[in-house]
């Protein structure tokens, strides 16, 4: 089965999440990083994407050696990332708790504008395991409220029934999920989303130092409802194990026009940036951020 046959299929997630109930982690673990390299020696879209977004950000060729070893790096890293999620949740949420630590200035973020009464836009990129993150911040009692792609495939939709059965509101993009966001911002509540996959409907905005089609709907939301807009990132912090933290936060500008909005947008991408240049065997990112790259 081709990778991107297989991210369409919410059996194989199903199945996945099965095999992790009563597998054990060695030999789970072992089957991850087969798939992973089998995949990442395909003639996909996807690895396609993964080598071009290497290639960018890391200033080599396509062909050099170094990008063959970062995009088996990638695979590896997403298969791994899979098999902690899935362990995870097949453990319930004692074990959602412990597999993620969250930094005390995230955690001080947090409360500090819960307690102003005001949203927080939480916004980072594909690195690390997002959905452990936002399944990790839900778990510890915030109200947290996330908005995904639109037109979810069969995969998206069951990742979305999942965050939303452990406490991840989730909604794909559309007009209702903007307000219900503006909503949920406006009563105080966390906002968590995406900011580097490729978008049509986006901006084109500088993104290490080309313009790339991105979302900025975070920036208007932010800008809208007067929330605090913070970057954070998830990193591997040892096997199976993560930490979230966070970035400069970010005070939204008082105007509501497009310029203010790119601003705040390019402000975020210019915090991520090097971060991800520095982790970028976890950037997991299967969209082509640059298509003419």
């Amino acid at each position: 089965m081709k990778l991107d046959r297989l991210n369409s299929s919410a059996a194989a997630i199903q199945a996945a999440m099965a095999l992790a109930r009563v597998v054990p982690e060695r030999p789970l673990l072992r089957i991850a990083d087969a798939l992973s390299m089998r995949f990442a020696g395909e003639a996909s879209p996807s690895v396609a994407a993964v080598r071009a977004n290497q290639s960018f950000v890391r200033g080599l060729p396509k062909d050099h050696p170094e990008i063959d070893r970062a995009v088996r790096a990638v695979y590896h890293n997403a298969g791994r990332g899979q098999v902690a999620l899935f362990r995870a949740l097949a453990r319930g949420h004692d074990a959602l708790m412990s597999g993620c630590d969250i930094s005390p200035t995230l955690v001080e973020r947090f409360n500090s504008a819960r307690d102003l009464g005001r949203g927080l836009v939480l916004v980072g990129p594909h690195i690390g395991a997002f959905d452990f993150f936002l399944l990790t911040i839900a778990a510890r009692g915030y109200q947290v409220h996330a908005i995904s792609p639109a037109d979810p495939t069969s995969t998206y939709r069951l990742q979305n029934s999942l965050r939303t059965k452990y406490g991840a509101e989730t909604m794909p993009a559309s007009r209702e999920a903007v307000r219900t966001s503006i909503d949920r911002l406006l009563g105080g509540g966390i906002l968590v989303t995406g900011m580097d996959r490729p978008a049509p409907q986006g901006e084109h905005i500088e993104f290490f130092g080309r313009p790339a089609f991105l979302p900025t709907g975070f920036a208007k939301l932010a800008i809208r409802t007067d929330s605090l807009l913070l970057p954070g990132v998830i990193l591997p912090d040892g096997p199976g194990h993560y930490r979230a933290d966070a970035l400069e936060i970010l005070e939204p500008p008082t105007e509501r026009t497009d310029a203010a909005v790119s601003g705040l947008a390019r402000e975020v991408l210019r915090q991520m940036e090097p971060v991800i240049r520095e982790h970028a065997d976890h950037w997991l990112m299967f969209f082509p951020v640059w298509p003419d790259a």
